[in-house]
């Protein structure tokens, strides 16, 4: 490989592609996860069911502490907490954005135009990319904050 442009470039492709691997086995692994934690939460809450024998049992039930803490847990999934997901957008915007500044930074030390040029067409996106991630996190914090969600989600 005599060219450091087509080096850039296998790299880059490599990168991606490992990277879209790793986030695709993230992703079916957690909605398994998910998927399970909803069935295990479902018996139990029919198992529980059945245990009541007619439906004077079950209102007088529902009606007790821990019947109302039954039903708030009958959620297929606890509400998402704005704050983490928040958290996770800025970081992924830092990462993101500091790999696209490294990438443009990298211009400067190249001097192949092919390799200047490769750098500069995947480093400025990734920027743009980062940037985006750090503005929605922000947009999203002041939002949750002014509509009082934050304060919802202390406990978790």
């Amino acid at each position: 490989m005599e060219n450091p442009g087509e080096a850039v470039a296998i790299v880059m492709v490599a990168s991606v592609f490992s990277s879209l691997a790793g986030w695709s086995t993230w992703v079916i692994a957690n909605n398994l996860r998910r998927a399970k934690a909803a069935r295990y939460r479902a018996e139990v809450q029919n198992k529980m069911l059945d245990r009541f024998g007619n439906t004077q049992e079950l209102l007088a039930y529902l009606q007790t502490e821990a019947g109302k803490q039954f039903l708030e847990g009958a959620e297929t999934e606890p509400a998402p907490n704005p704050l983490s997901r928040i958290l996770r957008a800025l970081q992924s915007g830092a990462i993101l954005l500091l790999l696209g500044l490294s990438l443009l930074f990298l211009i400067a030390t190249q001097s192949d135009p092919d390799a200047r040029q490769a750098l500069l067409f995947i480093g400025t996106p990734v920027t743009s990319i980062g940037l985006g991630f750090l503005a929605a996190g922000a947009l999203s914090y002041r939002l949750s904050s002014q509509w009082g969600l934050l304060g919802r989600h202390n406990g978790r």
